[in-house]
């Protein structure tokens, strides 16, 4: 690539992020709310499935005395996103210089949806990512060195999230079949750095959690989300549809939240159609213009972990958040079989960048769209009432953020069996209320579940109105069962 070119669109690496820094979401998620409270209230700082983001979080918050922990969260991704499209960039251009292929595709991989999202929220997926890309950077200089250094940022993603093991275990393992001298010392050269990873969980269960050394408590303590429940590998004909949604929105925003954002606005509606017509029209030119390199075996790699990643996310029920890295991955391929990217495809991606700006970032940000803090005034107002709520684990996250304290007498519909109604308690429910933006909660409930509310006699108290459309909040007490 010619230093004109890279002077002049290096920007290009730099555009995703800054959108991120100004247009984070004001919609978080429970998990969000919940990493800030922890790290906000020094509450559990290592948690298995990402042992150290919350500790990341709570270091940073004291470097800097930041009193907005969930807003640092979000600008801690998107400064990360930068780091993550720059290593991207670095790896590509080691292999192709002379031309604009490696910008555009790192381009591309910064205007995914999963990448804006998650480096708009505080979650813990960006910053795996970042250490993926530094590994795999050092994995290219075919050294004892580079070896122990990209075993070292490979493993070292895995204590920001587990779901990079994927990556680490396959680069290892191509080491170990593809060196031809020496394989195993390489191989063990990659390997040993790992032992960062089980070290540092024996160092949190022992020294942190105070639990006795046994490989049964680090193994329990190592894998407590599929002890407990929380992780579960299943699959059924709607997980199947949420898996396929979950990989189309990856690349682009999908969701029901569009139709309620575009309704009554003309402006919306035009350029929705013609960002749709555009993207196909982009989409086909940029197929049409492509021509193959001969088949090269390190795209193996990148293929193999995309596979891994997307069959455990299709065990876990189609979840989107273990996508997050596919787009890169994506690029990594493309790289690989493509000889040069066209002007066509980069226009597709500045495309992409404005559909998921118009209809995800802008919506997220300026928008709100759950009920979620007009419910939690009134479970703060109301602390012995019971609350049966859709978004309740949400409510229940914002309300241990603000406070420190998480409320016992807010829980989604399937934990009411279980509660114990004193006379005389107010009970309070949205389950009687379609949801206004219907996801995939909604569509994978238990509709039967409902029923646990037939004996109470319910009046509307109250309403949440999003889009022109009313949400309400219905109330029974004790004394009107029948």
């Amino acid at each position: 690539m010619n230093k004109w070119f890279e002077s002049k669109y290096i920007f290009l690496l730099l555009l995703p992020g800054m959108i991120c820094l100004v247009l984070p979401t004001n919609n978080s998620t429970q998990d969000a709310f919940g990493y800030a409270a922890d790290a906000k209230y020094g509450i559990d700082l290592f948690s298995a499935h990402h042992l150290l983001y919350t500790a990341h979080l709570y270091l940073f918050k004291h470097i800097i005395a930041a009193h907005n922990v969930l807003v640092l969260g979000k600008l801690i991704n998107a400064l990360y996103l930068f780091g993550c499209m720059i290593m991207l960039y670095q790896i590509l251009k080691k292999h192709n210089a002379e031309n604009n292929t490696p910008i555009f595709l790192s381009f591309f991989a910064g205007c995914s949806f999963a990448s804006l999202r998650f480096a708009t929220e505080n979650e813990t997926y960006i910053i795996p990512i970042f250490f993926s890309l530094v590994g795999t950077f050092f994995y290219a200089g075919n050294t004892k060195k580079s070896y122990l250094l990209s075993g070292f940022f490979m493993a070292f993603a895995c204590l920001f999230h587990q779901i990079q093991f994927f990556w680490w275990l396959i680069f290892g393992l191509w080491i170990w079949m593809v060196e031809k001298q020496r394989p195993l010392y390489h191989f063990m050269m990659y390997s040993i750095s790992a032992l960062i990873v089980p070290l540092c969980y024996v160092l949190v269960v022992v020294f942190y959690y105070h639990q006795a050394f046994s490989f049964a408590t680090i193994w329990q303590f190592t894998f407590q989300t599929f002890y407990n429940g929380a992780a579960s590998l299943d699959i059924d004909l709607m997980y199947s549809f949420r898996f396929v949604v979950s990989i189309l929105r990856t690349f682009l925003q999908f969701h029901p939240s569009i139709w309620l954002w575009v309704s009554g606005s003309i402006l919306l509606e035009c350029i929705g159609i013609s960002l749709v017509v555009a993207l196909g029209y982009y989409l086909y030119k940029s197929l049409k213009a492509v021509s193959f390199n001969q088949f090269n075996t390190n795209s193996i790699v990148y293929l193999l972990i995309i596979a891994l990643n997307l069959a455990y996310s299709l065990l876990g029920g189609g979840n989107s958040e273990f996508m997050v890295m596919v787009p890169f991955l994506v690029c990594l391929v493309i790289h690989e079989w493509i000889k040069n990217i066209s002007i066509h495809f980069f226009i597709f991606s500045c495309l992409m960048l404005c559909w998921n700006v118009v209809f995800g970032l802008l919506p997220a940000h300026f928008m709100v769209l759950q009920p979620y803090q007009k419910w939690v005034n009134r479970v703060k107002a109301n602390p012995n009432a019971i609350y049966i709520l859709r978004d309740a684990t949400e409510t229940n996250s914002i309300i241990y953020y603000e406070t420190g304290f998480f409320p016992k007498n807010c829980m989604i519909i399937e934990q009411f069996q279980h509660t114990k109604i004193q006379p005389n308690q107010l009970l309070y429910t949205d389950y009687l209320s379609e949801p206004i933006i219907k996801n995939s909660a909604y569509y994978l409930l238990d509709t039967t579940q409902i029923s646990k509310l037939d004996s109470f006699l319910f009046v509307k108290v109250d309403s949440i109105e999003l889009f022109g459309k009313k949400q309400f909040l219905f109330r029974g007490d004790t004394l009107h069962r029948f």
